[in-house]
């Protein structure tokens, strides 16, 4: 053991322990008042203290554990207790969060590190959204606490989204205007992206949610006589399966002459790509990506974030909240566009 003095006038007591487990030699040490005989002996206990609560850490059995080992075990556990669409949303934001978090170990993760993602988050999303993320944390957090998981626990208290000028974000987020959405697909046809420009005129006109419309089957779903669109499937592009709706509901839309033309339009696009990758020709998904699965959520809203139109955040989102405005503001009873889009209630109409 040695000893430092510090510019305080206090003295810092040093000694190297060798740990076994890793083979490596960590330095601890304490800072105490004197540097008398007591002094040096309080040290040395104090350090020896250190040294066992060291080795305790490396042989507890959540010694290693990530937040992510977590976020999965709690997932687990609330998957016998929710409905497939609720997991599955919630599995997407785990994983999201995963990619900023996930790596830190558990016994180190700190408030710092949650309050820096969140900050970051609150960028590019809407506050609401990441006001989720934060309760989602929160959970996984409690639930390693409850589990004895870890004894590191951030202050959730001081867990915080920061805040947003929610004026401006709603006017960011809510819909379109029909001259930005002329905006939009000129942008797209000029770019030569028509498979994206077909998404945005389909999810405009019908309001379908975009893993809806990739889900979609175009010869058994859509009814080209009666001119109505079954919406039954949803597109989990996590596990990359079909499963049902968000709602568990089955509907059918009535769908305008041009949308049929769209959906033709993409058809032979599609047909056209299985043809030329030599993808199977049983595949009847409307929309599909380089290995011929239903184009991802993320790679949609790649495209639309660059498209410049002045505060607004573009997103596949945007384009059904545009086809809700649009029937609003032209008197359309707010239980039928409920309906149309598959909500439960008309709390989200009224929301948007």
């Amino acid at each position: 053991m040695w000893v430092e003095k510090i510019p305080s006038g206090k003295y810092r007591y040093c000694e190297r322990y060798f740990i076994e487990e890793t083979g490596k030699t960590v330095k601890l040490s304490v800072v105490i008042d004197s540097k008398s005989n007591q002094a040096k002996k309080t040290a040395k206990e104090l350090l020896d203290e250190k040294y066992q609560d060291k080795l305790n850490t490396i042989h507890s059995p959540t010694a290693g554990l990530k937040f992510e080992d977590i976020s999965k075990q709690w997932l687990e556990i609330k998957q016998g207790e929710w409905k497939d669409s609720t997991y599955t949303n919630t599995k997407y934001k785990i994983t999201a969060i995963n990619r900023s978090i996930g790596d830190i170990l558990i016994d180190e993760l700190k408030t710092y590190h949650i309050n820096s993602y969140l900050a970051d988050e609150v960028k590019d999303k809407t506050y609401r959204t990441v006001v989720n993320y934060k309760s989602l944390i929160t959970q996984v957090l409690e639930f390693a606490s409850d589990n004895q998981l870890t004894e590191m626990l951030p202050y959730q208290q001081m867990i915080k989204v920061p805040k947003v000028n929610m004026k401006k974000q709603k006017q960011e987020w809510k819909y379109l205007e029909r001259e930005e959405l002329e905006q939009i697909y000129q942008f797209l046809s000029n770019h030569k992206r028509f498979e994206y420009l077909n998404m945005a005129k389909i999810q405009v006109a019908t309001g379908m949610r975009f893993n809806e419309m990739i889900a979609l089957d175009y010869v058994e779903d859509i009814d080209y006589k009666k001119q109505t669109i079954t919406i039954s499937k949803n597109y989990d592009v996590l596990n990359n399966i079909i499963t049902t709706t968000k709602t568990d509901t089955t509907r059918a839309i009535a769908v305008p002459s041009e949308v049929l033309e769209v959906i033709r339009e993409q058809i032979a696009i599609t047909q056209r790509k299985i043809i030329k990758h030599n993808f199977d020709r049983s595949n009847r998904f409307l929309f599909i990506n380089r290995t011929g699965k239903p184009v991802n959520i993320r790679d949609a809203n790649r495209v639309y974030n660059n498209i410049p139109i002045e505060d607004k955040k573009i997103s596949t989102h945007i384009f059904r909240h545009t086809f809700i405005t649009l029937m609003a503001e032209s008197g359309v009873d707010k239980n039928l566009i409920a309906k149309h889009v598959g909500h439960s209630s008309t709390k989200m109409i009224d929301q948007v």
